[in-house]
């Protein structure tokens, strides 16, 4: 339906520009024979206008369709509302004239047949169909943004969707890995256990208490008086062995603290482009920004500004950064709950 619209725009942005090229024909062929062009030749004028103007808008659509080449879009329009000033002076000036003859012809007795308006009445009325065409195709432009807007949202959606599903995969894959692993270990530390209880002391972490852990390694209930001795092992007492770890949580790797801050510093000490910094730099001051926004902020395709952020997120997981402060991607959720089972 929007196509349809689109289309019905064009067609009448270009009926448009006919009329307008018509209607203004015969006063730039008359305004370049007044400053000395030959006659046989004046026709050239207004043809150069509306041609050029043809080839700017043609030019712009062309860039705007592709999502690059800022520059000469900028140029594109910037031509096109030239020649279009260019048509909107040549006609108001030339109606100025006509309408100063036409009442200098009635004041000497001459009738002509109508009333002629006056000079600033006759301007405005003949620059009113080059600017009808500039609306009208500014309209058009609209409309065709918001069409490949579109498309590049269910185009990414899609690629987004594909690359979900082989994190998914690659997740599950790794998670299960992970548990069978953790599992392996655990029989063959109950094996040893068993056999040689005096040989592996008992470590306390945090997720155990002492109580579990007397059960695990003498397979008896702990008796009161023994919970005591049981606090220490090898000189390592429990409070120093449950207490978290906190400078690990805190900084990363180089001693980047786990802020927006350091992840700012980080950043800045990076040897990334200049491009991808600016897209780092702008999720990151602000974690709600969503990618096709930056992608419309600096005129690029979200494909773009995604993959800029994942080289940047890459060596920000490598560096040691968490998240937060490092903000999620917009796949991030399905990454949690998969981690958590």
């Amino acid at each position: 339906m929007k196509m349809f619209g689109i289309a019905a725009v064009a067609a009448m942005a270009l009926f448009l520009a006919a009329l307008a090229f018509t209607l203004s024909f015969d006063a730039l062929r008359a305004l370049a024979i007044e400053i000395g062009v030959q006659p046989g030749r004046a026709w050239m004028a207004p043809v150069a206008i509306d041609v050029a103007q043809a080839a700017a808008t043609a030019g712009y659509v062309i860039f705007r369709i592709s999502g690059a080449y800022a520059y000469a879009r900028m140029y594109c329009m910037a031509l096109a509302i030239v020649t279009v000033a260019l048509s909107v002076v040549g006609n108001a000036y030339h109606a100025w004239q006509m309408a100063g003859r036409n009442l200098a012809r009635v004041a000497a007795g001459e009738d002509l047949g109508f009333v002629p308006q006056t000079p600033w009445i006759a301007a405005v009325i003949a620059a009113i169909f080059p600017l009808l065409w500039l609306a009208l195709f500014h309209l058009f432009t609209m409309l065709l943004q918001v069409v490949l807007d579109e498309r590049a949202l269910r185009r990414n959606a899609t690629s987004e969707g594909r690359h979900a599903s082989l994190d998914v995969d690659t997740i599950t894959s790794s998670v299960a890995a992970t548990a069978d692993a953790e599992t392996n270990a655990q029989e063959d530390e109950s094996a040893s256990t068993a056999v040689a209880p005096s040989v592996h002391p008992v470590v306390v972490s945090p997720e155990r208490d002492v109580d579990d852990l007397w059960s695990v390694a003498s397979g008896k209930e702990p008796p009161v008086a023994t919970v005591q001795d049981a606090a220490t092992c090898d000189g390592i007492s429990v409070a120093a062995a449950t207490e978290p770890n906190e400078s690990v949580r805190e900084v990363t790797r180089s001693g980047y603290p786990q802020t927006q801050e350091g992840l700012l510093t980080f950043l800045n000490d990076s040897n990334f482009h200049e491009t991808v910094k600016i897209v780092a730099s702008m999720l990151i001051t602000e974690p709600g920004l969503k990618q096709i926004d930056v992608a419309q902020r600096i005129q690029v395709d979200k494909s773009t500004v995604s993959r800029r952020w994942r080289l940047f997120v890459a060596a920000a997981e490598t560096e040691g950064f968490l998240v937060p402060p490092l903000p999620t991607t917009e796949l991030g959720e399905v990454n949690h709950e998969l981690q958590r089972v």
